[in-house]
C-alpha cells in the first residue's frame, strides 16, 4: 500500500468502507478472526504519523456507549461455546466481540477523518458520485456546527465573567442567552457564506477530477488484497 498519501481522497474512502464492510461482516461469536484486522489501524498510525494520543481521547469518548450497549450481551446470552479449548458464556465473547469490532472500525474511521478533513471528504465523496446534495449538506453542517460551538463557548465565556459566582447559565437568562446564540451564529454563518462566494466556492461541486495515478491503484489493489486474504483465512480456519 505505497503511496498512501499521495492517493486520491474518493480511494481512501474506498478503503474505508471496504475495511468497515469486512469486520461487519464478521460473526457475533468470531472474536480471534477480528486480530489480524489490528494491522490496518497500526500501518495507518505508522504511515500517517497520526498522534495517538488524539485518537485515544476521541474513543474514550465514545467508547462507554458502546460498552454500555454490550454489556447486555452477557446478562441475556448464557449459551456455553469454545473457543481456543476454553469453554466460556456466549455472551461474554459478543461483549468484547462488539469492543472490539468498534475499536477496530472506530480507529480507523477516525484515521481517516483527520488525514481527509472536511474538504478531503466532500472531495472524496463528489469523485464517488454521490449525490450533490448530500455533499453539501455534509459540508454544509460540519461548518456551520462548528460555528455554533464556537459562538456558544464565546457566550458562555462571556457570561462566566460577568457572573463568577454562578456554576452555569442561570435559567432566567436561558431565553436571552438562546436568543442572542442564534442572532450571533446567523450573522456569522452569513459572513462565511459570503466570503465563501466570494472565492467562487459555488463551483466546487462541479470540479474536474484527475485520473487515478499509478499509485492510487496500488493503493486500493493492496488494501483490498490484505482484506480479501484476512476473510479467506476466517472462512478457512
Amino acid at each position: 500500500m505505497e503511496g498512501l498519501a499521495a492517493a486520491d481522497p474518493s480511494a481512501h474512502l474506498l478503503v474505508l468502507f471496504a475495511y468497515l464492510l469486512t469486520v461487519a461482516s464478521f460473526g457475533k461469536y468470531d472474536l480471534v478472526g477480528l486480530f489480524p484486522f489490528v494491522l490496518m489501524p497500526a500501518y495507518l498510525f505508522y504511515k500517517l504519523e497520526m498522534p495517538l494520543g488524539l485518537i485515544v481521547e476521541k474513543l474514550l469518548w465514545i467508547e462507554p456507549f458502546v460498552i454500555f450497549v454490550a454489556i447486555m450481551n452477557p446478562i441475556f446470552d448464557h449459551q456455553q461455546v469454545q473457543i481456543m479449548g476454553w469453554i466460556t458464556s456466549a455472551g461474554w465473547i459478543t461483549f468484547f466481540g462488539l469492543i472490539f469490532k468498534s475499536l477496530l472500525t472506530l480507529t480507523v474511521a477516525l484515521q481517516y477523518g483527520l488525514f481527509l478533513g472536511i474538504e478531503g471528504l466532500t472531495a472524496g465523496l463528489l469523485r464517488l458520485r454521490v449525490p450533490d446534495i448530500f455533499v453539501s449538506v455534509i459540508g454544509l453542517l460540519f461548518r456551520y456546527l462548528t460555528v455554533l460551538m464556537e459562538e456558544t463557548l464565546t457566550l458562555f465565556r462571556a457570561y462566566k465573567l460577568r457572573a463568577p459566582t454562578h456554576k452555569g447559565v442561570h435559567f432566567t437568562q436561558w431565553g436571552s442567552f438562546a436568543g442572542q446564540l442564534i442572532l450571533r451564529s446567523y450573522d456569522r454563518a452569513l459572513r462565511i457564506e459570503n466570503a465563501m462566494k466570494l472565492r467562487g466556492s459555488e463551483d466546487y461541486i462541479n470540479q474536474n477530477f484527475e485520473k487515478y495515478n499509478r499509485r492510487t491503484y496500488s493503493y486500493i489493489i493492496g488494501a483490498g488484497l490484505y482484506l480479501i486474504m484476512v476473510k479467506a483465512l476466517s472462512i478457512l480456519g
